[in-house]
């Protein structure tokens, strides 16, 4: 397999057939289990296929669904080299393997056997939500390199919050963007992954600063807090550091590493949206000091300079260039519509004459 992902969705076949085809073709095949739909509302899954190495990947979105591995299929499917461990997005995750039951939400995740018969289900939350869940298989030689005691761990919860936010938002980054199809990069993001799981499950050989996979989590996780946070006016290096609880030091050494401190990637991403503020007509009754501070800038002479850095233009040049750029635009397609209906007017969907 690629680093590519596989992507199946009920939507893409016949309502009967969905969930027979979604049992036959992937459940069993790919994940090796039984299912049977479980929700009163029509099924619906959708789930990404990811391989890293020796590390696959599933990032499942579903109504209910009933689960279950026969020893039939232990027999057959040749997956006992395999470890599982299943992280919520969304929604809870139930299994019992023999007498042991573990519950998987949100704040805990939990590694199961792959050679042992179990059963279970997941579900959303509320009646009109669906279970997102991020499944991994992990090779059983691989993990226990890393963490001796794995096996031990099995039907055990994780309770380790830090570590089981950095694996999700790892596998969440790592789902929405993919990896390029090379060999060897899919192979050091499985080591991360595992280095992830290893401090998941919080050994004492673990050691983050020879951890590639924290660290590199750490890093994902401090771009995309930027992401989600660049608008706020005055964010600093301090205040983030503190809310991914990290040192402002260590901040700056994961940042480093992408070749971009704290203020340049906060100006691009504030730059970036002043733009699509500027060339939306929606938003041509803000002047450019509002513009600025929707997008996170509090100081409108620091603003000018950077976008005239950027654009070698002032923001109001770029929107007024914009704006005669969307009008002739606009002109060019009603000209085009109007030649077309000339062309061929029609009544009742036939030329008339």
């Amino acid at each position: 397999m690629t680093n590519a992902a596989f992507i199946f969705s009920s939507t893409d076949f016949p309502d009967k057939d969905r969930v027979d085809i979604w049992r036959e073709m992937f459940a069993r095949k790919i994940a090796g289990f039984d299912v049977e739909h479980a929700d009163s509302r029509p099924f619906f899954n959708q789930t990404r296929f990811h391989s890293f190495g020796h590390v696959n990947l599933a990032a499942h979105t579903s109504t209910a669904v009933r689960f279950r591995r026969t020893r039939e299929l232990i027999t057959g499917d040749g997956l006992d080299d395999y470890l599982g461990l299943s992280v919520c997005v969304a929604g809870i995750w139930e299994v019992m393997q023999g007498q042991r039951r573990l519950l998987i939400n949100r704040s805990t995740a939990g590694l199961v056997d792959s050679t042992k018969v179990l059963d279970g289900g997941f579900g959303p939350d509320s009646p009109e939500g669906y279970q997102e869940l991020l499944s991994l298989r992990i090779s059983r030689l691989e993990l226990t390199k890393r963490v001796p005691k794995a096996e031990r761990l099995v039907m055990t919860p994780l309770c380790n919050s830090e570590g089981i936010e950095l694996l999700r938002n790892y596998l969440q980054m790592l789902d929405r963007g993919g990896v390029a199809q090379d060999p060897s990069l899919g192979e050091l993001v499985g080591d991360h992954i595992v280095d992830l799981i290893a401090f998941l499950c919080n050994d004492e050989v673990v050691k983050e600063s020879h951890s590639g996979g924290v660290r590199a989590a750490r890093q994902a996780a401090v771009i995309r807090y930027l992401e989600k946070h660049f608008s706020e006016p005055g964010l600093s290096a301090a205040q983030i550091a503190g809310e991914l609880r990290i040192s402002r030091r260590y901040l700056f050494d994961l940042l480093n590493e992408t070749g971009e401190s704290v203020t340049q990637i906060l100006n691009r991403l504030r730059i970036a949206r002043a733009c699509r503020l500027l060339a939306d007509p929606k938003f041509r009754h803000l002047d450019i000091a509002a513009i600025a501070f929707q997008s996170g800038f509090n100081d409108l002479s620091y603003f000018y300079r950077q976008f005239r850095q950027q654009f070698q233009e002032p923001p109001g040049a770029f929107r007024a260039r914009r704006a005669l750029q969307n009008n002739l635009d606009s002109q060019t397609t009603e000209a085009g519509n109007t030649e077309k209906s000339s062309l061929h007017p029609l009544t009742d969907g036939k030329p008339s004459n």
